[in-house]
């Protein structure tokens, strides 16, 4: 009995270990998959040999897609949108992953600055060429969203995928549904051209109410928002909650008793009162020149902008096509056209025609009309990527008392108080522009004389003063100049 004890005890003790053999080969497997997934790179979509591949041997973009691709193969190549291919990052704690665009053939050319060092899990997606006409259209999306805009259209596109591109929802957003502007590009005169409707992107708003939760599910497929497909030209506005209220702040800069940042106690609470709740104005405070700054919130900024962008791109191409035409008809490089003693015109050391006058003239003008849209088009980036000023006359408002020039303030709000600056700025087409001392009462032409006065073929001169409000000089008007205010001699516009 004692023998046949000893063998039951024998084979429970060898079953054990048999066990305790295969879970920790289970646990070193398990491991090993773990490791492996963690180390390795993707590549997707409109290549030779998609998969996934170690990142020890596909450090950077270029190296997986010279290993992997097929795309130094010409033929295969001339399938391939070159312009743009996308990296897919996984971030984090930043509310989904990242994308990260790249021109594929600066990559394989090895272009300075063109490869990108991956990172494990990174995606790399490459799409056929089908895809050209439709990384020529935009979609837009506004409101709560983390990173608002303008974006490519990429083929498929939904909701979710333009969701992750604006990085997210803010903690004030609506996340119940999103509103959907869609331009009818082939309307009938005198129907309705745009139509507006929402798109259901959570069941019930309490379920999920962080931001990120709900971005992952959306992505996930698990909401109707998930499968919506964008058209071009779409406009996705994401609204307020009304039921999630954060505090309002603004900025308070320079010259008060107490800077820093103030909670705006009401929503109606005023510039005049903000400054009195700062301590009012210090003894060194310029009052006319404090300015008030505010982010720049327009809806419709992105389709000027888009609008701009392409005058500045047609004007270019009419200044290339009558440069083309100006060295056909005169010859030798391009240069700044000059005329004679004797009135005939030159171009360069060459003299010309009127014939070729003409052609010269309409360059001149092709000229003007390009660095005005490029200016007009950095302008309203400008406006996009920072704030815009609020005209307002402080020196009425806080020394006169003048309670039309006071203003409701908002969120983001921005009030700079400087000191005096005693001095007054000169640019552009004069012979000494620079910083000049102020003298009280003296006119814009006192400041263009000492400034050594208008160089020749100069324009019109604006004064912009520091309330921020500019002025012209001409015969009717010479206004006086305030310090702290800029002089501006511009070159003359056509018809000048």
């Amino acid at each position: 009995m004692n023998r046949g004890l000893r063998t039951v005890r024998g084979w429970q003790s060898l079953m054990t270990a048999m066990f305790l053999t295969v879970l920790l080969l289970m646990l070193m497997l398990s491991s090993a998959l773990a490791q492996g997934s963690s180390t390795m790179v993707y590549l997707r979509g409109q290549v030779r040999t998609p998969g996934e591949f170690p990142i020890s041997q596909n450090p950077t973009l270029y190296r997986l897609l010279i290993n992997h691709s097929g795309l130094m193969d010409d033929n295969f190549r001339n399938e391939v949108y070159e312009a743009r291919g996308e990296i897919i990052r996984t971030m984090e704690g930043a509310g989904g992953p990242e994308i990260t665009s790249f021109s594929v053939i600066d990559v394989l050319n090895q272009e300075p600055g063109s490869d990108i060092p991956l990172q494990p899990q990174d995606m790399v997606r490459i799409y056929k060429k089908e895809v050209t006409q439709a990384f020529d259209s935009f979609v837009w999306i506004t409101g709560y969203v983390k990173n608002p805009g303008r974006f490519e259209m990429t083929r498929d596109m939904t909701l979710a995928d333009l969701l992750l591109r604006a990085s997210g929802f803010t903690p004030e957003a609506y996340m119940l549904d999103a509103e959907v502007s869609r331009v009818e590009l082939h309307g009938i005169p005198g129907d309705t051209l745009n139509r507006t409707f929402n798109v259901q992107m959570l069941q019930t708003y309490n379920v999920v109410q962080n931001p990120e939760d709900v971005l992952s599910l959306i992505y996930e497929g698990a909401t109707p928002a998930s499968n919506f497909k964008l058209q071009p030209y779409d406009q996705v506005h994401i609204r307020r909650s009304p039921d999630i209220t954060l505090p309002n702040n603004v900025i308070v800069e320079g010259q008060v008793l107490y800077p820093g940042t103030y909670t705006l106690e009401r929503r109606d609470e005023t510039l005049s009162e903000l400054i009195d709740r700062a301590g009012g104005l210090t003894s060194d405070a310029f009052a006319a020149g404090g300015q008030l700054m505010r982010a720049a919130e327009d809806h419709n900024l992105d389709m000027v902008i888009e609008e701009l962008r392409k005058e500045v791109r047609e004007s270019r191409e009419e200044m290339e096509l009558r440069e083309r035409s100006v060295r056909t008809t005169v010859g030798g490089g391009v240069e700044a056209p000059t005329n004679t003693s004797a009135g005939l015109p030159m171009f360069g050391n060459t003299r010309i025609g009127d014939a070729a006058a003409d052609i010269l003239e309409g360059y001149e003008g092709a000229i003007r009309r390009y660095q005005d849209a490029k200016e007009s088009y950095e302008d309203a980036l400008g406006l996009r990527r920072g704030m815009k000023r609020i005209n307002v006359d402080f020196h009425a408002l806080l020394m006169k008392g003048d309670e039309k020039q006071d203003v409701v303030l908002l969120e983001g709000d921005k009030i700079i108080i400087p000191k005096a600056p005693g001095t007054v700025t000169v640019l552009g087409l004069v012979n000494n522009p620079g910083v000049f001392d102020h003298a009280p009462g003296k006119t814009m032409e006192y400041y263009i004389m000492i400034a050594g006065g208008r160089k020749a073929g100069s324009g019109k001169s604006i004064v912009t003063q520091p309330t921020g409000y500019s002025y012209a000089l001409d015969f009717l008007s010479n206004p006086k100049v305030m310090q702290g205010a800029v002089i501006r001699v511009l070159r003359p516009q056509p018809g000048e």
